[in-house]
């Protein structure tokens, strides 16, 4: 997904199968490696499912609701909505990681801990930036007070002009690029 969605559609436009093929291996790369280290570094099963609970309630949860009912968003705000939920996520700190809390939430307690419900609070300002810079940006590059030559994201393209930018390549992909559907050759 990575190398269709991020290197293929914002980075390079035009990357080759054999380039395409490459970053995708490094990509699996990385990620295996991460998954890994993951995975001895956390020594629970519990705590891993708990991890997991949070990133799709922080990060998937307000980035889907905008994608399905919110039409108007687009990759600038779910990029710094992605940013933002994670920042105010760890900021409260996470004992399984063992990151510390960089960010001083208020209603500690000493005996039951940290009360005041930052995930809640790191999911809303995810959903809320995702909105507000997604709206930001589409009247930036609208207005052409940036010009979309920097708009690497596609925050003002129709999905016709995303859909000819996927399409038209300069190599053989395995399908008739000259028609609307994909049929094979």
């Amino acid at each position: 997904m990575f190398t269709h969605n991020v290197y293929k559609l914002a980075i390079r436009q035009r990357a080759s199968n054999l380039e395409l093929k490459i970053v995708q291996g490094v990509a699996m790369l990385i990620s295996a490696t991460a998954s890994c280290a993951l995975a001895i570094y956390v020594t629970s099963i519990y705590t891993m499912f708990f991890l997991a609970a949070d990133i799709v309630f922080i990060v998937m949860f307000p980035q889907l609701t905008c994608a399905i009912f919110i039409k108007s968003t687009n990759g600038y705000g779910s990029l710094v909505g992605l940013i933002v939920g994670l920042v105010l996520r760890f900021g409260g700190g996470d004992e399984a990681l063992n990151i510390p809390a960089f960010i001083d939430y208020p209603f500690v307690d000493e005996e039951y801990g940290l009360l005041f419900p930052f995930k809640m609070v790191a999911m809303a300002s995810s959903l809320v930036s995702i909105v507000t810079v997604s709206y930001l940006t589409s009247c930036l590059f609208s207005k052409r007070i940036l010009p979309e030559q920097i708009d690497i994201l596609h925050a003002t393209k129709t999905p016709s002009k995303v859909k000819q930018i996927y399409f038209d390549n300069e190599y053989d992909n395995g399908y008739d690029n000259s028609r609307d559907e994909l049929t094979k050759f």
